[in-house]
């Protein structure tokens, strides 16, 4: 609203003036924004170091790719560092925290591979004046991790989560295998 008022003369006047088209130019960016954004080729950035082979070491099905920390999105950012960044919805119902971002070296297509969380339930739930729960709205619950690690494409990606720890009263650490609070962002990919 801030940059509506380019004047000192009448800033409510100036405001109420300026606001139909301002909502007409914002609907029009938010649909555009929303159809780039699920077509949208991410930009990989820091990619991971390599350590150096010793001679007897056994050729990794992860040789045909390049390895990267962080993918950014126009409107989001994940990555396989940290903690809260790393999680997301693949499919429409999988949770997954990633473990790595992979671009294959010879067809440039983008896979991410991550552990699966097994368990889910609800934060919270509603019983009057009708049954709601938080996972109604994108709130879960998730813990054990799956100890095996899936590759999923670019393309199955659906959402991304934020993450939140649950620690009770007495834990002051937060294990491999603890419960964390996934939070879906609002918009989707």
């Amino acid at each position: 609203m801030k940059s509506l008022v380019t004047a000192a003369f009448q800033p409510v006047t100036q405001v109420i003036n300026k606001y139909p088209g301002l909502l007409l130019k914002i609907g029009e960016n938010r649909t555009r924004d929303h159809i780039d954004e699920f077509n949208e080729i991410p930009e990989l950035r820091l990619p991971q170091m390599k350590k150096k082979k010793k001679k007897k070491d056994v050729i990794s099905d992860y040789e045909q790719y390049c390895c990267y920390r962080e993918m950014k999105f126009k409107n989001f950012l994940i990555r396989s560092v940290i903690e809260a960044d790393r999680c997301v919805l693949m499919g429409t119902d999988a949770y997954v925290r990633v473990e790595k971002i992979l671009q294959d070296r010879f067809t440039d297509e983008i896979f991410i591979s991550g552990r699966v969380y097994l368990q889910r339930r609800s934060l919270f739930s509603i019983n009057e004046p009708c049954l709601f729960e938080s996972q109604d709205v994108g709130i879960s619950v998730c813990a054990n991790l799956s100890t095996e690690i899936q590759l999923y494409r670019l393309s199955q990606l659906n959402e991304k989560c934020f993450a939140l720890p649950l620690l009770s009263k007495n834990e002051n650490s937060v294990k491999d295998n603890e419960e964390w609070v996934l939070i879906r962002f609002l918009h989707s990919k």
